[in-house]
């Protein structure tokens, strides 16, 4: 692993692990934001049913995000340990970070660039490879 390919596993890591956080917040305080929401739209005119349905859409589509994101985490603590599998797996992750316009797409395509390229290890002098 060269310094390239570990900074781009501390990346993610660090950005997962803040959307993760910052997901858990949110979710933590649902109760609080269903209501308000609720409310919001009801002042607009739709009912409960259909605040209700919107509303756990989006709840649904933020815990899809925090279990990729818990993934990620996972596949590059991984990586960090030596893991050549969670390799691939961060590769995968990057991937669907390239959608995430622009913090996203610039951190997935450092980790594609670190992760993608070929490393020689230098072999010390004397010892046969």
């Amino acid at each position: 692993m060269d310094k390239h390919q570990k900074r781009a596993a501390e990346l993610c890591l660090v950005s997962s692990g803040f959307i993760f956080l910052l997901g858990l917040l949110m979710l933590s305080g649902y109760e609080c934001a269903m209501e308000g929401f609720i409310d919001g739209f009801m002042k607009n005119g739709f009912d409960r049913d259909m605040a209700l349905s919107v509303f756990w859409r989006v709840v649904g589509v933020w815990a899809v995000v925090m279990l990729l994101k818990g993934g990620e985490i996972v596949a590059a603590l991984l990586f960090l340990r030596g893991s050549q599998p969670a390799r691939h797996a961060l590769m995968a992750f990057a991937v669907l970070g390239l959608f995430s316009v622009p913090l996203g797409t610039a951190l997935s395509l450092y980790t594609l660039w670190a992760l993608g390229r070929r490393t020689t290890e230098r072999v010390p002098a004397g010892v046969l490879a």
